[in-house]
């Protein structure tokens, strides 16, 4: 299965000012809700060579003092739906309630603990210390091009897209459990591919399995540039 990266350099740019509106007007730095006296610092070093489309850190170093994580549920609270070129295919995404997106987000949940096991650095932990990094993994937008439930839409018959289920970005934050400041943001890209299955014939659970794949590069990414970070 291949992935093809979303961000070009236009793209990466919008994405930039997304991540810096986010970290200075939401209110709040930890992966969670919290109160208004938590500080955000938003002047990040941008890192090269990341797994990521996108990596910062308040310091390059700054991941070295955690060896364990806090994890918080992926949240769509945020999500912008981006028009797919299609009606019917907008319509149908337009009506995905709450619950249908928990299915989604609570899918990606569930894999976690398989890559931050107990036997390895950044094991799983459900308290705050200071060792202690919270992670909260955050779908950003998604350009849907096939039906929520498998259908194809008039507008994209014939055309290479429909072998992809869509394009997505997400966003990761990565926040100090006891002083509740965001020390590093990343934001990433994958298209949802479909692999040999045609797009018009996927059904929910097909199109929750090219969800599934995407999560498990993010969440491949992920421990290898922690894993990284800490190391050098």
């Amino acid at each position: 299965m291949e992935y093809k990266a979303m961000f070009n350099n236009w793209y990466r740019v919008r994405v930039l000012a997304g991540i810096v509106l986010v970290l200075v007007f939401s209110g709040h730095s930890a992966a969670e809700e919290r109160s208004q006296s938590e500080t955000v610092d938003y002047k990040f070093i941008k890192i090269n060579n990341s797994q990521f489309n996108f990596f910062a850190l308040k310091s390059k170093d700054e991941l070295k003092k955690y060896s364990k994580i806090l994890y918080f549920p992926m949240s769509s609270s945020k999500l912008v739906l981006k028009k797919s070129g299609d009606s019917d295919i907008d319509r149908s995404w337009k009506r995905a309630t709450p619950d249908d997106w928990l299915n989604f987000t609570s899918a990606f949940d569930v894999m976690v603990p398989k890559y931050f096991p107990d036997d390895k650095i950044f094991s799983l932990t459900d308290k705050p210390a200071p060792d202690v990094l919270s992670v909260q993994f955050r779908l950003v937008e998604y350009m849907p091009r096939v039906h929520r439930k498998g259908e194809l839409g008039q507008a994209t018959v014939g055309r290479q897209e429909v072998r992809n289920y869509g394009d997505i970005i997400i966003m990761i934050m990565l926040v100090d459990s006891v002083t509740r400041e965001t020390i590093g943001v990343a934001s990433d890209g994958l298209s949802l591919g479909a692999g040999t299955l045609l797009a018009k014939s996927a059904s929910t659970s097909s199109q929750m399995i090219g969800w599934q794949r995407a999560y498990e590069i993010w969440l491949n990414k992920l421990r290898t540039q922690l894993e990284n970070s800490h190391a050098n």
